[in-house]
């Protein structure tokens, strides 16, 4: 001690007075280092964790959110659209989640299978069932909870796309904390399970076309899968996803992965009604129901039917599939505006936050044309181009385009991002 002191030129007592300062001083200098030293996004944060801090917060809100909905009736169906259009969605999801968890099978009535509802979210609720009980209570903590692990989903996301923390946090947070996303939770419908499985799947590809990793793989086939049983219109992401990977071998892996989710219920459906059915037979409805010229000997009969189908309801699905979905979340909760400011609020929203979201999409359409993305965004870009055009052709609804909504916010290009926000 005496040769470092006289060395360093110190009296002994001035060197233990330093080392004891420097436990003290040492960690503040690092903890301060970690804010002040330049990094690359990820090497002082570890992503994981702040998913999980937008987890929990979420579920505190909605949590807040359950205070100001009636005590005996937090998650609701016929009373969508302020009780004045009953939907029977709601109902009937209710009724297959409750018969599947106590033992009945997936029936409305206890006894009749049922094909017409996709299964994924009656399954996804009947599990909860049998952990929380059956009751609309239970249907309001299995929808904040899903809420909550779709905004760290997203969170991810995200990351892929841009790594820039703030950027993403803002985001996620605004996907699921504003008032029209949030009140989403209230209602028994499976908007919030497919965006579970979307953003999931779509994560999982993303890291896999980077990394080209099996794993990876094999769990984005078997979320598609679980995606196209909430809803069939995912059933394209798969083969899309294996155009983008960089073997055959790779394709194959994703494609085996999503059948062995899927077949065992297209299995089932054959078994029962003795014809395929992949998912549910509600896409056949649908077709039927729009009148188009499916049935034997139909034909359409005049030039201004035919622009119709081909060109004025496409349009139409169009921009109603983006319009904001406030009728079915925002404004049938407590947190709703004054009703005469409905159709500015909802128009405003749409014109200044909503359409510059979709040239920004338009951009990055010309871009893919041009060959200037990089396979994640192609991959992105493609997957909300055909999004859109089922639901053009089939149904387009403002309900409908939630799921698929972190897609969307994907589509910042990097050059347009502020740098407070990198």
């Amino acid at each position: 001690m005496a040769l470092m002191a006289h060395k360093s030129g110190n009296s002994p007592g001035q060197e233990l007075f330093l080392s004891r300062m420097a436990l003290i001083t040492g960690p503040v200098a690092k903890a301060r280092s970690l804010f002040t030293a330049k990094r690359k996004p990820d090497a002082c944060h570890n992503r994981y964790s702040v998913a999980a801090s937008i987890v929990v917060m979420v579920l505190l809100a909605c949590s807040a959110y359950r205070m100001l909905l009636p005590a005996e009736l937090p998650a609701h169906s016929k009373r969508e659209y302020f009780g004045v259009a009953p939907n029977a969605d709601g109902d009937e999801f209710y009724a297959l989640a409750s018969n599947l968890a106590l033992g009945k099978g997936y029936t409305l009535d206890g006894t009749t299978p049922h094909n017409f509802r996709a299964p994924g979210y009656p399954l996804m609720l009947s599990l909860w069932f049998r952990i929380a009980g059956v009751s609309p209570e239970s249907v309001y903590q299995y929808q904040s909870f899903v809420h909550a692990l779709s905004a760290g989903l997203a969170f991810l996301l995200f990351m892929e796309v841009y790594t820039f923390t703030p950027l993403s946090f803002l985001l996620s947070l605004g996907l699921t904390l504003l008032p029209p996303f949030i009140t989403r939770v209230s209602h028994m419908l499976y908007e919030p399970t497919i965006m579970l499985f979307t953003t999931a799947a779509l994560l999982a590809s993303i890291m896999a076309m980077k990394k080209g990793d099996k794993i990876l793989l094999i769990i984005s086939g078997g979320l598609w899968g679980a995606a196209t049983l909430t809803k069939v219109v995912a059933f394209f992401a798969v083969p899309l996803l294996a155009l983008h990977l960089r073997s055959r071998r790779l394709a194959l892996i994703a494609i085996l992965a999503f059948m062995v989710v899927m077949l065992p219920w297209t299995i089932r459906n054959y078994t029962i009604y003795h014809k395929l059915i992949p998912v549910n037979s509600q896409s056949d409805y649908v077709l039927l129901a729009k009148d188009f010229d499916v049935y034997p000997g139909r034909i359409i009969r005049d030039i201004h039917s035919l622009a119709y189908r081909l060109v004025e309801e496409p349009l139409w699905n169009f921009l109603h599939f983006t319009f904001p979905d406030f009728y079915t979340n925002w404004y049938s909760s407590p947190l709703r505006p004054p009703v005469r400011m409905f159709r500015a609020v909802a128009y405003t929203w749409w014109v200044v936050l909503i359409m510059p979201l979709y040239l920004i999409f338009l951009s990055r359409v010309i871009q893919l044309l041009q060959g200037k993305l990089n396979k994640q965004l192609q991959f992105l870009v493609i997957f909300y181009l055909i999004y859109i055009a089922e639901h053009m052709v089939i149904l387009g609804t403002p309900r409908f385009s939630t799921p698929v909504f972190p897609v969307l916010l994907c589509m910042f290009p990097a050059a347009c991002i502020p740098k407070i926000l990198r």
